[in-house]
């Protein structure tokens, strides 16, 4: 841990709230001053050799309003469930610490696991394919059953994939946000945050409490998506894009960067597929594969349930092999099957009754399971 001798947590707060304050400036208070009450009384030349601009900051009174607005955003944390680190608490995350710029205050509404906890996050293009949902889902799954921590944004698509199979993993899973931990919407992304806090995984931020989304907010969100991860996997991604940007953060962080191949003729693999031949991702074909080669240790079992822990009739293993990830339509399925429509629409229901399989819009199925 960075140390910070007598600072308390609640100055350091309220510094943060301080429009005028840069980072870098925060960071030199805490490092050069044994106490805020210790910078205030600094004379302006002991001011300026740490490389602070008394001007900006220091008058008569400023330490009885930077306690009141700590006290006030202390107050609107506690009430929607939420609290606080600071870059020099212990359990603040490790990885988070090591990269350029890391958020001061980290804003917390859950739970944080342990400052060294391994992550791994997936980003991807809002306008996911089913493939590509399918895909998150797995890699998600898998990661969770080895206690990986599945780090992502909370956006539609892919983010929300991410997370959904990770708490259905009963995995643990982080959304980092760009609002205050209090201000989530649409009204979706509020259940799946809540659902994320109940489950004993976090939604974090380092924007205060109060504060509304805004779109300059998501590219500064995306290197804290990255910054918290081990690796980064891109499941798809069209040709720009905010997975873009986080792939692009994880690079610069030094941090391992994967993605999913897609077809050639997918709009949404675009960019996924363009950051496996430029060499800047590793082709991510396995959960497994990738959890070799970052070195993680895996924990057995490592597979997901398989159809045949499903107990699956000859016929409905028949229909089974059938499907993969691409959907099918029903006419498709039931020529190869060689069955009737009103037959095979039987037993893929009992096959959905079992989870293996999922139907799509405009009667086209897939499989759920690997």
């Amino acid at each position: 841990m960075a140390e910070r001798r007598a600072w308390k947590r609640s100055d350091i707060l309220g510094l943060s709230l301080v429009p005028t304050l840069k980072k870098i400036e925060l960071q030199r208070l805490v490092k050069h001053f044994r106490s805020f009450e210790d910078a205030l009384a600094a004379s302006p030349p002991a001011l300026a050799k740490a490389g602070i601009n008394a001007a900006t900051l220091f008058d008569s009174d400023v330490l009885t309003r930077l306690r009141e607005s700590a006290h006030m955003q202390a107050e609107r944390c506690a009430a929607s469930g939420a609290d606080f680190v600071t870059f020099w608490d212990d359990s603040y995350p490790h990885l988070l610490r090591e990269m350029f710029y890391p958020p001061l205050v980290l804003y917390v509404r859950g739970k944080l696991q342990c400052a060294d906890a391994c992550c791994i996050s997936i980003v991807g293009t809002r306008r996911c394919t089913d493939y590509g949902r399918s895909i998150t889902a797995e890699f998600a799954a898998a990661f969770a059953r080895q206690n990986i921590v599945v780090v992502s944004g909370l956006a539609q698509g892919i983010d929300t994939a991410a997370h959904k199979a990770t708490l259905k993993a009963c995995g643990i899973t982080y959304a980092v946000v760009a609002s205050g931990v209090d201000c989530i919407g649409p009204w979706h992304a509020e259940e799946t945050a809540q659902a994320i806090c109940e489950a004993g995984g976090a939604v974090l931020s380092e924007y205060p409490c109060g504060t509304r989304a805004l779109r300059p907010y998501f590219p500064q969100r995306n290197r804290i998506i990255s910054g918290l991860s081990r690796a980064t996997l891109v499941a798809e991604s069209g040709g720009s894009g905010g997975a873009l940007i986080t792939a692009k953060f994880a690079l610069d962080q030094n941090r391992e960067l994967f993605a999913v191949p897609g077809s050639i003729k997918s709009a949404q693999s675009i960019g996924s597929n363009r950051l496996i031949q430029r060499l800047q991702a590793a082709a991510a074909l396995t959960p497994k594969d990738m959890l070799e080669a970052l070195g993680i240790k895996i924990e057995e079992p490592f597979e997901a349930a398989r159809p045949s822990d499903h107990k699956l009739s000859a016929g409905e293993k028949r229909i089974y092999a059938e499907l993969g990830a691409d959907p099918l339509h029903v006419d498709v399925i039931a020529e190869r099957c060689r069955l009737p429509v009103h037959v095979l629409q039987a037993e893929l229901l009992e096959l959905e009754f079992k989870s293996v399989i999922r139907q799509l819009p405009g009667k086209h199925y897939i499989r759920t399971t690997p």
